[in-house]
């Protein structure tokens, strides 16, 4: 199935259109879905945070203490405990939204054959419910950091909202290729899962690109678009570097973005009659 130009122009401003409509029920239904993601659970809310504290006090006794590869990985000392944060801070978001974007459409099946909601915005505002975990994370990463006297504040931090809206952009776009394929099969899913795992050690979360010796391996890390949303947030923190410093991983990125953005119409499209007789 071909998409033109025009269809293109439809879709994406239907989708404007059904975000703009629901703006109230989007907001309302991603603090439903935050609710739902930590009830049940003795300790409630403070899961959101016990659980990447537990995960960062992991990887830096890991990485510090037992294979002490702060030297190695290029990284000065006097910052690495920031540059790790920040990263994983970062990885957190973009791999919760990721799971969350591509099971959004079996979890609220019934927004769907009930209530008629548009089938775009389902991914959306489990983003957003990941969003707001994501904000409070790292207001309290900041502020610790920032009493243990491993955060400086500087003029690169104004570009980190930019980062934030390109990684929002980015989980939406792919959740909208993820959504719809993840209902269909369950195989699907699976794999998607397994797939992360490997996606996390391929994105420069836990050691410095550039310490890499093979060119090669350089430039498959670097047009990963959740290596550029991961160093841009350390770039902003504490790497001291401009969006546009990094040209061609930028481009990159761009047209990585373009790509999902298109795929997400195509599957959009290719999918609505066998996502009605599924769901």
């Amino acid at each position: 199935m071909n998409i033109k130009n025009k269809d293109i122009i439809y879709l994406v401003g239907n989708i404007l259109k059904d975000h703009i409509k629901f703006h109230k029920q989007l907001w309302g239904m991603a603090v439903v879905d935050l609710k739902r993601k930590f009830s049940g659970a003795a300790l409630g809310w403070s899961w959101a945070i016990i659980k990447p504290a537990f995960m960062l006090f992991i990887y830096w006794f890991v990485l510090t203490v037992g294979l002490k590869t702060t030297k190695k990985n290029g990284i000065d000392e006097n910052i690495f405990l920031t540059w790790l944060v920040v990263g994983l801070a970062a990885w957190f978001f973009i791999n919760d939204g990721i799971r969350s974007g591509m099971g959004s459409m079996n979890k609220y099946k019934f927004l769907i054959n009930k209530m008629k909601f548009p089938v775009n915005i389902i991914p959306s505002f489990t983003i957003i419910s990941d969003l707001l975990v994501h904000l409070i994370l790292i207001i309290i990463a900041f502020l610790l950091l920032g009493v243990s006297g491993n955060l400086i504040f500087s003029v690169y931090w104004v570009q980190l909202p930019l980062y934030l809206i390109l990684s929002i952009m980015f989980l939406w776009a792919l959740s909208q290729v993820l959504a719809p394929l993840t209902v269909l099969s369950k195989d699907f899913s699976a794999l998607m899962k397994t797939f992360l795992q490997g996606l996390f050690w391929m994105s420069g979360i836990l050691f410095n690109i550039e310490s890499i010796g093979s060119k090669t391996m350089r430039w498959l890390l670097k047009i990963n678009p959740v290596t550029f949303l991961v160093e841009g947030y350390r770039h902003s923190i504490c790497l001291n570097e401009w969006i546009w410093q990094r040209p061609n991983m930028l481009c990159a990125f761009i047209v990585e973005m373009i790509i999902i953005l298109w795929l997400g119409l195509f599957v959009g499209k290719r999918t609505r009659k066998e996502l009605a007789d599924v769901i």
